[in-house]
């Protein structure tokens, strides 16, 4: 498979949803899951498991070759694309549980689809720098500050002092947050884009300002 082929099939239709056959039973697993407790911990052991396999049923090993082509982690990849992922986030919701199970297995595909499902209004700071931590990829970075830190009421702390760390992928989320605040919310005060100027490299500072 090309880059191309490749390319496409990172960006297929996510209407083709390749996970129908899951999507009903998905949602009375999620829409029937108990209280915390014993229960609870088992039935969210059971979607999980469930999510994986299906995760792994579409894995392409040829899409891992075409993923490594443009600088994605692979170690851990299953070579599903980011349009399936998103039809299965779509049936199973929002779940903060699940996203906690799904990004503890270390799977790149199961890391991407937590913060597809994760609900903004239920993250800590604390799990913000534990996924941080976890960061290995750039583009579980960027989902993962895309799809829901940028959505947090820590986001413009997190931006000024993840841009300001050393690790590379930490610098990035903080870099990543500032823009996905810049296209997507619309009511953030002019000062606030403003006060991240200082983080950001001179050379850049025309380009940004017009």
């Amino acid at each position: 498979m090309g880059p191309r082929q490749t390319r496409q099939r990172l960006n297929e239709d996510a209407n083709e949803d390749r996970f129908s056959n899951i999507c009903e039973p998905m949602k009375a697993l999620v829409r029937d899951l108990p209280p915390k407790g014993g229960n609870a911990q088992r039935s969210a052991s059971i979607i999980l498991n469930h999510v994986i396999d299906e995760i792994r049923s579409r894995g392409d090993p040829l899409m891992v070759t075409g993923m490594a082509r443009f600088g994605i982690e692979t170690s851990k990849a299953l070579g599903v694309s980011v349009p399936q992922l998103r039809a299965l986030a779509k049936n199973i919701g929002k779940n903060h549980q699940l996203a906690q199970e799904l990004w503890s297995t270390g799977v790149h595909e199961a890391r991407l689809l937590a913060g597809m499902i994760d609900d903004p209004a239920e993250v800590s700071q604390e799990q913000m720098e534990e996924w941080a931590g976890d960061f290995d990829s750039w583009d579980v970075v960027d989902g993962s500050c895309g799809n829901l830190f940028d959505k947090t009421p820590f986001v413009v702390g997190k931006a000024h002092e993840w841009s300001a760390r050393p690790e590379e992928y930490v610098k990035r989320a903080g870099f990543v947050m500032m823009a996905e605040l810049a296209v997507h919310d619309k009511k953030t005060a002019d000062r606030t884009f403003l006060e991240f100027l200082p983080r950001i490299p001179p050379p850049h500072h025309k380009r940004i300002l017009g």
